[in-house]
């Protein structure tokens, strides 16, 4: 039985460090004994003496190898060592052409690593070339936040912008991109009071990038995919405590402070809880019309 694979190689094989730098340095009295009969005759190779080797015979004693990679046997992990292994991994794929080949290598490898063992292979970069004993193991699966690439991708830039929002950087009422605008650098374009577009002293316009709506758009996006659950993306969110931006972060966004701390718990919970500052809001309402009232 073959699958067909695709193998990306960039390795370099772990050997023994070079003596040559000890060999340099060490003393002459150690490294060669004293004549004690310097009268006594010695022979020294003063030249090689060429041997024809026709190019047939190289052909004939050349080991052809074709390339692939050969499982030879299975062997359990308790007999692997780390010396034994490379500097580098070489990633083993399926036929991307080919649906079964992709869904054969996945059952091999998961049998594997349900059985505890990994495969010793004859791997064969190229035509000719010296094969290479390699391990073959399941590679633990480190795409959690796949269905959210794009997402990510569509926000352009999200963590830079959350690492800012975390600075808290009272004095910049946005939050600004990684991309330069002209000559200038993003850090170098004031920022406008208020009312963004309106010029400044200088007579220049100050251009305002406002990231926020984008942001939080991008964290409803995971909580529908992802939560809230126990799953491993859910509770990275609630260990770090990312949330929306509100208005403490941003005030020309229309996400409240409630809001955004309400963010990471069930949408049961939320509901539940009583909405005191809504009265509160009225009661000033009530209080404000009142004052004009009584000015009347």
């Amino acid at each position: 039985m073959s699958i067909p694979v695709y193998v990306f190689a960039k390795v370099l094989e772990a050997t023994i460090p070079s003596l040559q730098k000890e060999s340099q340095v060490a003393k002459q009295s150690t490294t060669y004994a004293e004549d004690d009969a310097p009268g006594k005759v010695r022979m020294e190779r003063t030249s090689f003496a060429p041997i024809p080797f026709s190019t047939a015979d190289q052909a004939a004693l050349k080991l052809l190898t074709t390339r692939g990679l050969k499982v030879l046997g299975f062997v359990d992990k308790s007999q692997w060592k780390h010396g034994l292994g490379m500097t580098g991994t070489d990633a083993v794929f399926g036929d991307f052409t080919k649906p079964k080949a992709q869904e054969a290598i996945h059952a091999l490898s998961t049998a594997m690593h349900a059985e505890g063992k990994f495969a010793l292979a004859r791997f064969v970069r190229v035509a000719n070339a010296a094969p290479k004993v390699v391990a073959f193991h399941l590679r633990e699966d480190r795409t959690l936040f796949e269905p959210a690439l794009a997402a990510i991708h569509a926000f352009d830039k999200t963590f830079q912008l959350k690492e800012a929002a975390k600075a808290k950087d009272h004095k910049k009422k946005s939050f600004w991109s990684d991309v330069s605008i002209g000559d200038m650098k993003p850090a170098d374009v004031p920022v406008a009071d208020g009312g963004g577009g309106d010029d400044n002293d200088d007579g220049e316009l100050d251009l305002d990038i406002h990231r926020t709506t984008l942001f939080n758009a991008f964290l409803h996006r995971v909580k529908a995919e992802f939560g809230p659950s126990n799953g491993p993306v859910w509770q990275l969110l609630v260990e770090h405590h990312v949330t929306l931006l509100s208005t403490r972060d941003d005030p020309s966004c229309d996400t409240s402070v409630r809001e955004a701390e309400s963010f990471l718990l069930p949408d049961a919970q939320v509901k539940d809880e009583p909405t005191a500052g809504a009265e509160v809001v009225d009661a000033g309402q009530d209080d404000e019309s009142d004052l004009f009232a009584d000015l009347e």
